[in-house]
């Protein structure tokens, strides 16, 4: 595979690892999901923090809409990427049109159905199809028309039905000698990840139990966040960051930790807490805090995959200019 393939394969992989979504569609298979203004993330190669920052000023990736378009009954489907700018066709995954800076504009679409997994990379004017069995080809019936891509693809059945949908866009601006580099990239849809971190998940009656919200995007930045915290014990909501709560009864509780960040993403997560009488012996049964609800694993999960696809992009550009 040639260099600037593997670097601009391992940037969109990194992303659909991270954004993929599950949802049940109907019969129809109608969709469009939308995307808020100015959600650009900006990643500097440079910054060894691995900080990523949003931006409004790449309109040319900033995605708007997502459409998905199948006629029960038939194979083709039709895509329709829509940002705020205009596309642009600029760059190449050609090695040969590189030097010494890989300059370089991709938009890339991502389904899986019942049956089969495509994905589809447009970088200007070509456009390819890889299907679930990695065969890769070009697809003619693609076009764009200033803000919006128009992708026409025939599914393997007309029985297939969508499960997954995602896009990436992404531009990128790699000087091979270190001096500068870095990419923006935007996602559709977003993930808001969430996690309960409790004290305790056992407690004694009477005790006050302190729970504390790690909210964050996929990629570890932060932004400005409100919280809803419902206790399961009928008594009144919560909208601070940390809480703390007194539960009134013996039983098993149910806690649910709603976030929305300040653009209209939302999030949540649910942990179980057990009050206990109290010990007479005063012995205390506490728990290491350590049941954090379903989403806990996945959370861990994207977290380490991010710094392990990080470290991957950055091993690429180092076989690069060798």
């Amino acid at each position: 595979m040639k260099k600037g393939n593997m670097l601009i394969s391992a940037i969109l992989f990194l992303v659909f690892i991270l954004t993929a979504t599950n949802f049940v569609i109907a019969a129809d298979e109608n969709i469009i999901i939308s995307d808020p203004k100015g959600d650009v993330l900006v990643y500097d190669l440079l910054d060894v923090d691995y900080n990523f920052t949003t931006t409004d000023e790449v309109p040319n990736i900033d995605i708007k809409e997502l459409t998905y378009i199948h006629n029960e009954g038939t194979k083709r489907v039709t895509i329709i990427l829509q940002v705020y700018g205009k596309i642009e066709d600029r760059g190449s995954l050609d090695e040969s049109n590189m030097g010494e800076v890989f300059d370089t504009v991709a938009y890339a679409v991502s389904l899986t159905t019942t049956q089969n997994s495509y994905l589809i990379n447009y970088v200007n004017k070509t456009c390819a199809l890889t299907e679930s069995e990695f065969n890769t080809k070009n697809i003619t019936d693609c076009f764009v028309n200033n803000d919006k891509l128009t992708i026409n693809i025939d599914l393997e059945s007309a029985d297939e039905t969508l499960i997954d949908l995602s896009a990436e866009t992404t531009d990128i601006d790699i000087d091979f000698s270190f001096e500068s580099g870095g990419f923006y990239f935007d996602t559709i849809p977003n993930l808001l990840i969430v996690e309960i971190e409790e004290e305790k998940n056992v407690e004694e009656l009477g005790n006050s139990i302190q729970f504390n919200a790690d909210a964050h995007d996929q990629y570890g930045a932060s932004g400005d966040f409100t919280y809803i915290w419902d206790f399961g014990d009928d008594s009144l909501t919560s909208n601070l960051k940390n809480p703390s709560h007194t539960y009134s009864s013996v039983g098993n509780y149910t806690v649910t930790l709603i976030v929305e960040d300040d653009l209209g993403n939302i999030g949540n997560d649910t942990t179980l807490i057990t009050i206990t009488e109290k010990d007479s012996n005063g012995g205390g049964n506490g728990g290491d805090g350590n049941q954090n609800g379903s989403d806990s694993g996945l959370n861990l999960f994207i977290t380490i995959i991010a710094v392990i696809i990080i470290i991957g992009i950055l091993v690429l550009i180092f076989i690069i200019r060798r």
